[in-house]
């Protein structure tokens, strides 16, 4: 029988538990620090349940402080009954047939996660795309992590701008569509710097209205980045009067 990603978390996170809740660590705090409940952290270290990738990464740093892929790596000797400390001097004298069959396990599991990881990208990516109204997720470092169809279309952001992934260019190009760039300037910096939700109409050079909703996002109490919802409301909202003293 194949052994899953699961049973290999499962049995890593059992080694690395023993020594995580000697130092004071509890299945509680890590489901308060994740912001989920801790009968789902318990079911995803047992492995009767299947976490995302991002999800497995983030149990398995705060119960042992290693990636994952290190952390699968103790799992995967524990399970083929070896130390989870590598032995060197025992281990310096393994055949080529051996070690070439323990690299073997270490990528099929890298490669399980790498094909995980591109799976759940693309069905986010096209949930996203779904959306008729723009969606962009940045970073607390103004990395933009994703951004639908629909947000590309609503300012015309050519492709080679969408692919910089960094939320000062996609602003910088932004401004030259604006036609109040003060006023534009004053709610981009007053949306990066909010905790809390937060809304503006942004008025484009070429009369459309745009609602713009941004939400904060926390792991714990820590700011991990925003969510931008952004809606074109010219046909539901009559222009506001432009100041031109």
């Amino acid at each position: 029988m194949e052994t899953t990603i699961n049973d290999i978390f499962k049995t890593a996170a059992k080694y690395f538990l023993k020594d995580f809740k000697r130092k004071g660590g509890s299945q509680k705090k890590v489901a308060q620090e994740l912001g989920i409940t801790p009968s789902y952290v318990s079911s995803v270290i047992n492995g009767s349940r299947t976490a995302s990738l991002t999800l497995f990464e983030q149990i398995a740093f705060m119960i042992s402080g290693k990636p994952l892929d290190e952390f699968l790596w103790v799992g995967r000797r524990l399970i083929n009954g070896l130390s989870p400390i590598l032995e060197k001097e025992k281990e310096l004298y393994d055949t080529p047939e051996e070690l070439i069959s323990k690299l073997t396990y270490y990528l099929v599991d890298h490669q399980r996660m790498q094909k995980a990881l591109k799976d759940e990208q693309w069905l986010f990516q096209e949930a996203i795309n779904r959306a008729d109204y723009g969606i962009v997720i940045a970073s607390s470092e103004r990395k933009v992590l994703a951004c639908n169809a629909a947000y590309q279309r609503l300012f015309g952001y050519p492709d080679e701008i969408i692919a910089t992934r960094d939320m000062s260019v996609y602003v910088r190009y932004g401004r030259n569509q604006m036609a109040n760039l003060e006023k534009f300037d004053k709610d981009i910096q007053e949306a990066f710097a909010s905790r809390v939700p937060i809304s503006h109409i942004v008025e484009l050079k070429d009369g459309r209205l745009i609602k713009r909703d941004v939400f904060p996002l926390h792991r714990g109490t820590k700011l991990a980045g925003r969510l931008a919802h952004l809606t074109d409301i010219s046909s539901t909202k009559s222009k506001p009067t432009r100041n031109n003293s």
